[in-house]
């Protein structure tokens, strides 16, 4: 009795450490960090079997996940810098047009003023400057840098896309096994709540209550209820490898209805 009672502080304590957790990230001034109201879920653990598609997870995966997202910028920007950088290597080639009106006048500088509005005397000027660097190497090599640079960021979000492969389908195969297990820990569950129930049968049909017959049915109570531990237990795991799943695919927020404020997280 003393040891279910240590087990029921622990877990009270547990309890009161994942709320303070949750507070922390919701950052609610409805539920300060500081107070002592409790948050419990009200949703349900879900037992049910998930269906889901191998290509369309991995597919979600790629275009949801944020650091892929970063990574497809980052390749983006890289091939902008590059084309620039690859424009700076060609000639040079300069164009200019002047026009230029003419106030012309021997008496005054006042009179060669007033001569200007009349434009009896505009110059026409064009001028080409083409230039060719010799040798071209400093844009050669600014380009040479560039071109490393993408094939950077394209070997990065490959590895980037191949983790989140991996861990997408590492998050399938955690969700495949949980749900077994739940179906074995109940199981296991019935048959020794069998177990108990026979005794009790045996009890009221009048058995003695001998030193065996007690021994044997607080062993038996004692496996029901581990039994009922493990049961909840990969039912609970089961639903954490759910929320590691959609965390995979990055649409975890999406399924749970949260959605950011962005005039709000910019202030």
């Amino acid at each position: 009795e003393e040891l279910r009672r240590s087990d029921m502080i622990r877990a009270r304590q547990d309890v009161r450490v994942a709320s303070d957790a949750l507070k922390q990230l919701l950052y609610s001034k409805d539920v300060p960090l500081s107070g002592e109201t409790l948050i419990v879920p009200l949703d349900k653990p879900i037992d049910m079997p998930m269906k889901y598609s191998v290509l369309d997870s991995i597919t979600s995966a790629l275009a949801n996940r944020p650091e892929l997202r970063r990574a497809r910028l980052e390749i983006k920007d890289s091939s902008i810098r590059q084309r620039v950088a690859q424009n700076q290597t060609l000639p040079q080639l300069d164009l200019t047009l002047t026009t230029r009106f003419n106030g012309v006048s021997v008496s005054s500088v006042a009179d060669a003023y007033d001569f200007l509005g009349d434009g009896d005397f505009i110059d026409y000027i064009m001028g080409i400057q083409f230039e060719v660097p010799i040798g071209n190497r400093g844009p050669e090599a600014f380009l040479r840098q560039r071109e490393l640079e993408r094939k950077a960021t394209v070997i990065n979000y490959r590895r980037l896309a191949q983790s989140a492969v991996r861990e997408v389908k590492d998050a399938m195969r955690t969700v495949a096994t949980s749900y077994e297990l739940i179906g074995a820990t109940r199981a296991a569950r019935r048959a020794a709540a069998e177990n108990v129930r026979t005794l009790l049968v045996k009890e009221d049909a009048g058995e003695p209550l001998n030193e065996n017959f007690i021994d044997l049915k607080l062993r038996r109570q004692e496996t029901l209820a581990a039994a009922e531990v493990q049961e909840i237990q990969a039912l609970t795991d089961y639903n954490i490898a759910i929320a590691r799943y959609y965390e995979a695919l990055g649409t975890l927020l999406e399924r749970n209805g949260i959605e950011f404020d962005e005039s709000t997280a910019q202030k």
